[in-house]
């Protein structure tokens, strides 16, 4: 569809945000050594190492990540060995579309279970 391959990226980095309630940097910098099936353990955590439960869906967004040989699941476009830039462009894009400019990324955190 003419999308690039980076927004395929930013939109599960997006799906994960509002499927398991992560903060973004937990999502950007998630590496495979963090991910056990249906769970994510996270290390370095900004409230130190917990365990988040992955749904179903959160456990596909996963599973169709390649496994290119970085140590993160969503590797920097510019380079396998980063995370990705914290700037998601495609979520800006989205919240003009939808009329929510006053919604921020870091809002999804509070949707997860309601």
């Amino acid at each position: 569809m003419g999308e690039r391959p980076s927004r395929w990226a930013q939109a599960d980095v997006i799906r994960l945000l509002l499927l398991t309630g992560c903060r973004k940097s937990e999502i950007l910098t998630l590496r495979w050594s963090e991910v056990d099936g249906d769970m994510l353990r996270l290390a370095k955590a900004k409230t130190g190492p917990h365990t988040v439960w992955l749904s179903e869906a959160a456990q596909a967004v996963i599973a169709r990540q390649s496994r290119t040989g970085s140590a993160f699941v969503f590797p920097s476009p510019r380079g396998p060995a980063r995370p990705p830039s914290r700037n998601l462009g495609l979520w800006c894009r989205a919240q003009q579309k939808a009329g929510i400019e006053d919604v921020r990324l870091h809002d999804l955190q509070h949707t997860v279970a309601s």
